[in-house]
């Protein structure tokens, strides 16, 4: 059965009165990351959330997130926002913002990157002198899986400060010494509760002159006499 014009004005009427009771959907106004700072290790992830809330305060869980790293050969972040981290090799720490971005409002969040620790502490340099003599060591330091690692401080340490003694720059003096025998002495060179070790010799002063008790003496065939040095 044919339907009446009545009804099919009654219709259009109806779908235009819902089309204007739909309202469009609500903008977004804030995006806040959680957490606003973090501090991770180097090579560690951390993975951060975007709330996101509308103009009237409602968290709105539907809309699209973008995130972007402010310096990616520092971390990046992936769409879920977890942030890796790259290798900080220097001695402090290194700081990138990490950004969320939906509908065009941003929020940021601060992460701070720790530095790689010191794996191993090579000791270099010459390491046998005669005593009262000074000799410049050196130390560099490398994370656990050999990366050189700069600017890291240093403590320096003699076993035995009577055979050599050492600054805190790694300046090794022997101390005097009249003795015939060679003597050894470990210093070490510590960061971050790493240690490197060098085996310093002080070898004894070389003999200079000889001088005998005697400059002159007498003998009758058959005699014998001690000199002495």
């Amino acid at each position: 059965m044919p339907r009446s014009p009545v009804g099919f004005t009654r219709l259009a009427g109806l779908l235009l009165l819902a089309a204007a009771c739909t309202e469009p959907p609500e903008p977004v106004a804030t995006v806040a990351l959680s957490p606003a700072s973090a501090s991770i290790g180097s090579g560690a992830t951390q993975t951060l959330t975007a709330t996101v809330s509308g103009t009237k305060g409602t968290v709105l869980t539907d809309r699209a997130i973008t995130w972007s790293s402010g310096n990616p050969s520092l971390a990046t972040v992936s769409a879920t926002g977890t942030v890796t981290a790259g290798r900080v090799l220097g001695p402090t720490n290194e700081s990138v913002t990490i950004t969320a971005t939906s509908e065009s409002i941003a929020g940021s969040a601060s992460v701070s990157i720790l530095p790689v620790p010191v794996g191993r502490v090579t000791v270099a340099g010459t390491t046998t002198l005669r005593p009262n003599a000074t000799t410049q060591l050196s130390a560099a330091t490398a994370s656990a899986t050999g990366e050189v690692l700069t600017g890291r401080t240093l403590t320096w340490s003699s076993a035995d400060a009577l055979i050599a003694t050492v600054s805190s720059t790694g300046l090794v003096t022997a101390t005097a010494y009249t003795g015939p025998s060679i003597r050894t002495v470990s210093v070490t060179a510590t960061a971050e509760s790493q240690g490197g070790t060098a085996t310093v010799t002080v070898t004894p002063l070389p003999v200079a002159t000889v001088t005998i008790d005697r400059s002159a003496i007498a003998l009758r065939l058959g005699e014998t006499a001690t000199l002495t040095t």
